[in-house]
């Protein structure tokens, strides 16, 4: 339990950080004058979004597949 919780968390922060850095590159462009604010804007209300989905949607998304594909 304590593993798949670190886990959750070290997978949406990082998953959090790079999807952020994309999309502040495509709005304000690399070299603006407000690119760290915006990403890290970004990345703060992402990574607070993407870690109760990366604790609580794996589970969910494991058993539809398991119940749709057989192998």
């Amino acid at each position: 339990m304590k593993k798949r919780i670190i886990a959750s968390i070290i997978t949406a922060v990082c998953m959090a950080m790079i999807m952020s850095f994309v999309q502040a590159v495509c709005n304000v462009g690399l070299f603006s004058d407000t690119f760290m604010y915006v990403w890290l804007r970004a990345w703060k209300i992402s990574t607070v979004v993407a870690i109760p989905v990366s604790y609580f949607l794996p589970p969910k998304v494991a058993a539809l597949v398991n119940k749709h594909i057989s192998e």
